[in-house]
């Protein structure tokens, strides 16, 4: 069992082998073999045996204790009768023509409405492609570009008509 004693002789033993360094041989002998036997003596005490005795030995006290005997009453207590739960139906669970009944059905759709829905995919597939080709985003950057030398040769146009630049004042 770990004991206060054990506890105390844990605590003086120096951390980080610091004895190591100073002493005799005969002393950092008996320093590990304390040590060796503090430690085993922390190791039983919490032992899974160890702590399964002492459970034991403490429920064999607990049974000496008599037990307050249990009235009729309060055993009554637990054994309640109830009426089962009533079961609330919707209005619409019986009526086949709700909507909410057709939560779970879907339309069919025939061969036809199939490839029809699949020929649109597509071509919106490709129309997105197209838009998002290469060729596409250059000739759009290229007009852009061109937009706005004509937009600067307007302001530059604009500013020399009045005889005056942006820096003359």
């Amino acid at each position: 069992m770990c004991t206060p004693r054990t506890w105390v002789m844990r605590a003086t033993l120096p951390m980080w082998d610091e004895a190591e360094g100073h002493g005799s041989e005969e002393e950092k002998r008996q320093w590990l073999i304390r040590s060796i036997l503090a430690d085993e003596e922390c190791r039983l005490a919490v032992e899974l045996g160890a702590v399964e005795q002492g459970l034991l030995r403490d429920a064999s006290l607990r049974r000496d204790v008599a037990a307050a005997p249990v009235s009729a009453e309060s055993a009554k207590y637990w054994l309640w009768k109830s009426a089962p739960p009533a079961v609330v139906q919707a209005a619409h669970v019986e009526d086949g023509s709700h909507p909410a009944n057709a939560y779970w059905d879907w339309k069919t759709h025939t061969v036809c409405e199939i490839k029809e829905k699949m020929i649109n995919e597509i071509l919106e597939e490709e129309k997105i492609r197209v838009l998002l080709s290469a060729d596409r985003v250059e000739e759009s950057l290229k007009r852009k570009c061109q937009e706005e030398e004509k937009e600067s040769e307007i302001v530059t146009r604009e500013a020399t008509v009045g005889g005056e630049s942006y820096w003359d004042w």
